[in-house]
């Protein structure tokens, strides 16, 4: 119950600064929003899992992130139902990996001296990346080709109406010159 009425808030805020022409400055405090949430999230990673592996972390994080994807996604495209969830959502995550504090190329080094088998750290955490991206790039795929499906789905019929009468007026019009 409580979610729904902070869901209802938040489309009238939008509703309200969409009719007095600040929705760009809503969507700014959003992205201010969510980066402060994520890189909260980072640091208290980091002091939680302390006596964890810097892998073990990275992935944690990156688990974090994924996990915020699914949520943000569904309640962005609930409040903010003209803009792109994908787009504001890929900007956020790009400024919020490139603000965290200490960096992920921070922590990386300093665990890079505690391991005596340097190329088997960096490949593991190489993989810990590339799965998260993998898997984040997945679900933007499956938004993207979601949306592109439902569109398609809904101007199928259109498309059809539109070439059978194209067609038709080509061979009405063709038919008039011939007379």
């Amino acid at each position: 119950m409580h979610s729904i009425f902070i869901l209802e808030l938040s489309q009238t805020y939008v509703r309200i600064f969409t009719s007095i022409g600040r929705l760009p400055q809503l969507m700014k405090y959003y992205h201010k929003c969510q980066k402060d949430i994520l890189l909260k999230k980072w640091r208290n990673q980091l002091e939680i899992e302390q006596d964890e592996s810097a892998i073990q972390w990275i992935h944690n994080y990156y688990n974090i992130l994924l996990s915020n994807w699914h949520t943000q996604y569904r309640w962005f495209n609930q409040v903010f139902a003209n803009e792109s969830a994908p787009y504001v959502l890929i900007d956020i995550y790009t400024d919020v990996l490139t603000s965290l504090d200490p960096s992920l190329n921070e922590c990386i080094d300093a665990a890079l001296k505690q391991v005596s088998e340097k190329l088997p750290f960096l490949y593991d955490v190489k993989q810990t990346t590339k799965q998260f991206c993998d898997s984040l790039v997945n679900v933007i795929e499956q938004t993207i080709q979601g949306k592109l499906l439902f569109s398609k789905s809904l101007l199928m019929p259109y498309v059809l109406l539109f070439s059978h009468y194209i067609d038709k007026t080509t061979l009405e019009i063709s038919i008039t010159k011939q007379k």
